[in-house]
């Protein structure tokens, strides 16, 4: 049998009663006796509805709390994004550094190489200039008469001269 049939079989009993006994004390029983059965229902349904208002409370906190959430983490996420932008700007300004850098060694070793070179000339030509010195006190020694007697013709003796004056 049914719920609907018990409830059913429950009133017609009181109904039985009711009509058995007339006076006002059984009225007044039987209204007793049905206040509770009518007064439980609207109590569980106000806790139900007290309940459910409750969980739709915090979900809707939870739910606010949620988004907030989103949004610190939209915010950290954009700060990243920042970071990161910065972290590549800086990234390639230190290849643009080291690019100069590595400029700037290859002009080094150039010049480097270039002194040693031209270190290596100086003293050619310092060896050559100690000749020349060499050369020029030696004759400046002898008289331009032991010049000429020593000159197998007039040519070489002027041409002597010119090199002395040029050295």
């Amino acid at each position: 049998m049914n719920s609907t049939g018990r409830t059913g079989t429950f009133f017609s009993k009181i109904f039985n009663k009711i009509r058995k006994v007339k006076t006002q004390k059984s009225f007044v029983i039987l209204g007793l006796l049905l206040i509770p059965l009518f007064s439980i229902p609207t109590k569980t349904n106000r806790a139900d509805a007290a309940t459910l208002d409750q969980i739709n409370s915090q979900i809707d906190q939870v739910s606010k709390s949620l988004d907030a959430k989103r949004g610190e983490a939209n915010n950290i996420q954009a700060q990243i994004d920042i970071i990161d932008g910065q972290t590549t700007q800086l990234e390639l300004q230190m290849e643009a550094t080291q690019m100069e850098m590595d400029q700037t060694t290859a002009q080094i070793n150039d010049l480097t190489e270039k002194i040693a070179q031209a270190k290596i000339e100086l003293k050619k030509q310092q060896t050559i200039l100690a000749e020349y010195l060499r050369v020029i006190y030696e004759e400046s020694n002898t008289s331009a008469m032991e010049q000429s007697a020593g000159a197998n013709n007039c040519s070489y003796f002027v041409d002597k001269t010119e090199d002395y004056q040029t050295m």
